[in-house]
């Protein structure tokens, strides 16, 4: 069974010798990853994280009567999970967390969480089948987001808000059950942001579709939109990221982003309000993954080193501190990572020896180191045996 991690599509990294890294095989995904091939792969959410390994589905983090972590606890009053905590699902292949965790089982796919689960619900406390499919590979990713999109049979299909238009259709209510993108027909990655979506197509085309009051379209405005917009100057793209800003990994492994940047999270070494086109991140070369969380960025380096950048006052950026860092700073303690993801205020790496560590934002078990204290190192995550 392969299985990767679907935060993103990772692509090519290569790049000249920096301090960031240097140039190495790249993560593609077309290879298997080191602890892909043993069914590991992990994705963060808001404040939830969730595990695949050998099909088997774990979460811990948030789990209340409002947002349930899928782990079921009959009619009781729901607690929050500091441990990895067995779902009722077998032989998972992909999965996402977000407000709602969506997992594929061959081309079926189901949800369970709180946002519209796609079956024209809005919450459930363990998984649910969504009457939809069959489901190609490949989902989007939706950390922060209250959308989803997948594939079938190639093409697009998405659900959940439309408050600003994202789903190309003039904003309205939340559609609930899954409708066709034919504006996204072909496209090889959506990444869904803070009520907006990226697109990309191969490697020269990018565009953006939503709000865009803190220029998260990147089109140089700050004017929403229902219809796709081309980000500018963008050119040679690997991997597209959103959140409440976007990023770009180029081809060779520099990182472009735009949108909001109070915290620094774009990279640019300034903390402004915002960008409306994208900035270069100073001095990040050969990077083979980016992932962007609310507040910071993170990006694998070539060397398979972690960098992470933006907001810290929970400790995500794993750099020891609680300082904000307007330029990308090394995760401490963290090699040879084969696999990284980024939630609202955590995040969470895989290793090549199929270790999982996390930091951050730790209120409600996020971390899933048995505590509820924040960490600003990376902390192993022990899933059961």
């Amino acid at each position: 069974m392969r299985v990767h991690l679907f935060i993103v599509l990772l692509a090519v990294g290569c790049g000249a010798r920096t301090d960031l890294g240097t140039a190495t095989p790249p993560i593609d995904a077309d290879v298997e990853t080191e602890a892909g091939r043993i069914g590991l792969v992990v994705t963060t959410g808001v404040d939830a994280t969730c595990a695949i390994r050998g099909g088997e589905v774990f979460c811990w983090g948030l789990n209340n009567d409002a947002e349930p972590l899928g782990i079921g606890q009959g009619d009781g009053p729901k607690m929050h999970v500091s441990i990895p905590t067995l779902v009722a699902l077998a032989s998972a292949d992909e999965i996402r967390a977000g407000y709602a965790t969506m997992a594929r089982v061959g081309t079926k796919v189901f949800a369970w969480g709180w946002s519209w689960l796609g079956n024209g619900t809005s919450l459930s406390s363990t998984p649910v089948e969504i009457p939809f499919g069959p489901v190609d590979p490949g989902f989007s990713r939706h950390t922060i987001a209250s959308n989803f999109c997948c594939r079938s049979m190639g093409e697009w299909y998405c659900w959940g808000s439309n408050s600003s238009g994202q789903l190309l259709r003039p904003p309205s209510g939340a559609i609930s059950t899954p409708i066709k993108i034919a504006a996204f027909a072909a496209a090889d990655e959506v990444a869904l942001g803070d009520r907006f979506e990226c697109v990309r197509w191969g490697s020269h085309r990018v565009e953006c579709v939503g709000r865009n009051d803190e220029g998260v379209l990147g089109d140089g405005t700050t004017q929403a939109r229902s219809t796709l917009a081309p980000v500018l100057g963008l050119d040679n793209v690997a991997q597209v990221t959103a959140s409440r800003h976007a990023c770009a990994r180029m081809l060779d492994g520099t990182v472009m982003c735009w949108g909001r940047d109070t915290n620094g999270q774009l990279g640019d070494g300034t903390f402004t309000p915002m960008r409306t086109r994208p900035v270069a991140v100073v001095g990040l070369k050969g990077s083979v993954h980016v992932a962007a969380g609310a507040a910071h960025t993170c990006a694998i380096t070539s060397n398979r080193h972690v960098v992470c950048w933006g907001g810290n006052k929970d400790g995500q950026l794993g750099d020891g501190t609680f300082v904000e860092r307007s330029v990308p700073t090394r995760v401490v303690g963290l090699d040879d990572v084969d696999q990284l993801d980024v939630g609202s205020l955590h995040s969470c790496a895989v290793t090549r020896d199929h270790r999982v560590f996390c930091w951050g934002l730790n209120n409600v078990g996020q971390v899933g180191d048995g505590t509820f204290e924040n960490r600003n190192t990376p902390t192993l995550v022990k899933l059961p045996q």
